[in-house]
Formats: C-alpha cells, structure tokens, sequence
C-alpha cells in the first residue's frame, strides 16, 4: 500500500464519520432539541469510537501487518 492509498483511506474514513454526526443530528433533533448538550453527546460518542477503534486497530495492524488485516478492519460485519 503507499502512502497515497493511506490518505485516501483515512480521508474517506474521517468523511463518513462526519457524515454521520450530522446525520445523527439531524435524527435526534425533533426528540432532545438542537442545544449544545446534544451535539457535544453527539461529538463525545463519535471521539470515543474513533478511539476504541483507533487503539484496536492499532493492536491488530501491530501484529498483523498486511492489506489483508486494512481491508479485513474496513468490511467486518461489526
């Protein structure tokens, strides 16, 4: 993979996690209101899934250092 293909991957990847914050936004917003306390719940519960997955992916590419485990991480069936 070069380096190229890393941005991409990470560009797309930072896209669509913005996509849906605002999506969920947008979702929540007739129930709880468009105030500070939900896009920073909104926010906070994005930051911490990058992070978990961050870490975990971290841990998984340490020891399983291909495309295959890329590719693997960005198809799983969650």
């Amino acid at each position: 993979m070069t380096l190229l293909e890393a941005y991409i991957i990470t560009f797309t990847a930072s896209f669509c996690s913005l996509v849906i914050e605002m999506v969920a936004g947008r979702i929540l917003a007739p129930f709880v209101g468009v105030s500070i306390y939900t896009w920073t719940s909104i926010i906070g519960v994005i930051l911490a899934g990058i992070s978990v997955g961050a870490f975990i992916g971290g841990k998984l590419v340490d020891r399983f250092p291909s495309r295959r485990t890329l590719d693997g991480s960005f198809l799983s069936r969650g």
